[in-house]
């Protein structure tokens, strides 16, 4: 977490959308739900990205992101 945001790295190129691609794709992976599931909604060319799960309410999403964050620390 950095500034009430997910910092992810990805080695995917910023080009032809190949970037925004391998985030979305590892979202998906990472909360358990399918790539189609997640729009990027703003930041197609920026560095600060938001995407729009179409499949999670924001209560559910905030609890996938919390107990991933907590076994990462748990670790």
């Amino acid at each position: 977490m950095h500034d009430d945001r997910l910092k992810l790295m990805v080695t995917a190129p910023p080009v032809d959308g190949k970037a925004n691609k391998a985030v979305r794709v590892y979202l998906a992976k990472l909360l358990g739900v399918k790539p189609a599931g997640i729009a990027l909604q703003a930041g197609e060319t920026s560095r600060r990205k938001t995407f729009y799960f179409k499949t999670l309410g924001e209560r559910e999403l905030s609890e996938r992101l919390r107990t991933l964050l907590a076994e990462q620390y748990r670790d």
